[in-house]
């Protein structure tokens, strides 16, 4: 029989996202998780009398398994895991550089005005001098009157200007019902030193936090979701402790 000792887990968490109902090659992480949490869960029917002296006892029982639940959290992103935290998807954002030529606009003293593109510059209105008469909002695209100036309030304008290219990863949030995942864990038990691996086949993600983009503190993404029992699997979730690598 082997000693009793203390649990106290770190370790490297790896995520495959199913994909066509099989988990892909392609493994997310390590993440920097925050918590991992497992629960192995029963339910107990039980039979009760009402027999004289006896009333309220439990007579009988039975016990039957309901599916065991997962918690993930972590604190840092990926674009990978943006998209699982958004219910979307990532793509490759790749936008040419171009020109705007007499585009139409009606600007507003001392507003914002959104146009066509973003990121742009060079912005030509004729009679008129950035800085003087308008500004530009070159990330976002938009251009604000100044009521200071000489554009007239509320009355069509036209303007030409050039814009940059863009690049970068666009998450398109949203457009997933259902994200499946599979964890898998490397770890360490800190009281002993030795070595701990978690599997977990397949878990179906539901978002528990809300993600506050301007929060005081760094964003804390946190999953939890029911795990699935595979018939390729011969238990819900492995845990292997005090594992020796040859």
């Amino acid at each position: 029989m082997s000693n009793s000792k203390g649990m106290l887990y770190e370790g490297d968490v790896f995520l495959r996202l199913f994909e066509s109902g099989v988990p892909s090659d392609k493994m997310i992480g390590p993440i920097d998780g925050t918590k991992l949490q497992l629960k192995a869960n029963n339910e107990i029917l039980s039979r009760t009398t009402k027999r004289r002296g006896q009333w309220g006892k439990t007579v009988g029982q039975v016990s039957r398994g309901k599916p065991s639940t997962f918690a993930l959290g972590f604190n840092s992103m990926t674009p990978e895991l943006m998209a699982v935290l958004f219910l979307g998807e990532e793509a490759a954002q790749n936008i040419t550089g171009g020109t705007i030529t007499a585009e139409s606009v009606t600007l507003q003293h001392d507003e914002w005005v959104k146009v066509s593109e973003r990121n742009i510059t060079s912005v030509v209105i004729t009679g008129s001098v950035e800085g003087t008469d308008f500004e530009v909002n070159k990330n976002v695209g938009a251009i604000k009157a100044l009521s200071t100036g000489n554009l007239t309030d509320d009355t069509a304008t036209t303007f030409d200007a050039t814009f940059s290219g863009i690049t970068g990863i666009t998450i398109k949030g949203g457009t997933q019902a259902r994200v499946d995942i599979e964890v898998i864990m490397d770890g360490m038990n800190l009281e002993d030193e030795s070595d701990v691996y978690i599997r977990i086949p397949k878990v179906t993600l539901q978002i528990d936090s809300d993600t506050d983009l301007f929060g005081d503190d760094y964003i804390v993404a946190e999953f939890s979701g029911e795990i699935e029992r595979l018939d390729t699997e011969t238990a819900e979730f492995y845990v292997d402790d005090s594992v020796v690598y040859a």
